[in-house]
């Protein structure tokens, strides 16, 4: 699995990041941090979404 994020995250640097020209770093590249943000596995839920707030009539 580590060898799959490894190749994916060098796929994601050479075909979005570095086309990106307004990066101020001139070899910028994606980190395991940017979408584990410290968790050692992701998580495989998504939290239930709230209700939308209800919206007022116009007019």
């Amino acid at each position: 699995m580590a060898r799959q994020m490894e190749r994916m995250q060098r796929d994601i640097d050479a075909k979005y990041i570095a086309k990106v020209k307004e990066l101020d770093d001139p070899r910028p590249k994606t980190t395991c941090v940017m979408c584990h943000r410290g968790t050692p596995h992701m998580p495989n839920t998504m939290d239930v979404p709230t209700a939308p707030v209800p919206q007022r009539k116009r007019g």
